[in-house]
């Protein structure tokens, strides 16, 4: 019998759209609504459900950058 091999993680974190609206929130409660829409507006969409999954990363980052805990 063989055994699979461990998944090697990669060196970014996967995030996916669910996580990404969890940190979104969180910044909408704590009123900076105006970020995150001109956080959206860099990468040319209205809401996360728009995002190219390939972009999480990057709007991940943005998040942090604007006080998001992701």
């Amino acid at each position: 019998t063989e055994i699979p091999a461990p998944a090697v993680p990669t060196s970014a974190p996967q995030y996916t759209c669910e996580m990404l609206a969890t940190a979104g929130s969180a910044l909408i409660d704590a009123g900076k609504m105006d970020q995150l829409t001109q956080l959206l507006g860099k990468f040319g969409v209205a809401s996360l459900t728009e995002l190219a999954p390939e972009s999480y990363g990057a709007v991940a980052n943005e998040l942090r950058a604007i006080g998001a805990a992701i």
